[in-house]
């Protein structure tokens, strides 16, 4: 068995492609390129907000930037939170109605067969009948994935839900959000922030990294091709996640270190 360099690593194919391969032009946030692809963007919290709030004033999902960077902020914040804590209606009911306007070609009967799928994917059948409320903190992050996905037209925003999960829940978050993606079949591209290397590598298909000075992507975006649905404890063993994962390092090292860490007069002591 040959045992590769990390130059040949770099320069090898991914063995599992997820999708057939794209053309990305330098527009990041072109959704049409990018169509139904989950984007991680990581870095700058501050700037990733500024980035997707021009995202959702290029596509005009908003016509004012006020209200975009309204939109951003209220997601990460999860200040949209308090419409579900009080609610007095049951998760039921509560996303049977993004289901009416996600569908509305569908008969009466095929809404609630497909809001039943809806439940099954994010491991939500047990809780049908309570109120969010009632739900334990893990619960509820499974429901504010499919209140997000639900109520998005085409473009998801999630804020770092993974952050706060223990690893049994990290696992269910990403199977719901594979699950929704496969069950529901409009088209949505999805971005989601996290601080995560691992996260980003499991979950996403384009890794966007911003740092403090600017609200574009720093260097070129970091294309992650894995098959569908990912398994956690198998890509973590592939050699494709550790290159993956070692050029993300590289990548935020770059973006993140300081200009002047190396001195001239300490470059000219080392000859």
């Amino acid at each position: 068995m040959k045992i590769l360099s990390y130059l040949e690593l770099t320069q090898m194919k991914p063995v599992f492609s997820a999708r057939k391969q794209k053309t990305f032009n330098a527009l990041t946030s072109d959704l049409v390129v990018g169509q139904q692809d989950v984007i991680a963007v990581m870095g700058s919290r501050q700037n990733c907000m500024a980035f997707l709030s021009h995202v959702l004033l290029k596509e005009n999902i908003t016509a004012s930037l006020g209200v975009a960077q309204k939109i951003v902020k209220e997601t990460f914040d999860l200040s949209f939170e308090h419409k579900l804590l009080s609610s007095d209606v049951s998760l039921f009911n509560f996303l049977s109605e993004f289901i009416n306007d996600e569908e509305s070609l569908l008969s009466s009967i095929d809404k609630e067969y497909l809001i039943k799928q809806v439940f099954w994917a994010a491991y939500l059948q047990p809780y049908q009948t309570l109120h969010y409320r009632q739900l334990t903190q893990s619960v509820r992050q499974r429901v504010l994935l499919v209140y997000l996905y639900l109520s998005a037209k085409h473009f998801v925003l999630l804020p770092d839900l993974f952050s706060l999960a223990d690893e049994y829940d990290k696992i269910q978050l990403q199977k719901s959000l594979q699950n929704l993606r496969l069950l529901l079949k409009k088209p949505k591209t999805v971005f989601f922030y996290t601080q995560n290397l691992e996260e980003a590598i499991y979950i996403s298909d384009r890794i966007l990294i911003f740092t403090h000075q600017t609200s574009e992507p720093s260097g070129d975006m970091i294309l992650v091709h894995f098959k569908e649905p990912r398994h956690r404890h198998i890509i973590s063993q592939l050699p494709a996640f550790k290159v993956i994962r070692k050029k993300l390092i590289y990548a935020l090292t770059d973006a993140f270190a300081p200009k002047d860490l190396i001195l001239v007069s300490t470059i000219n002591l080392l000859f």
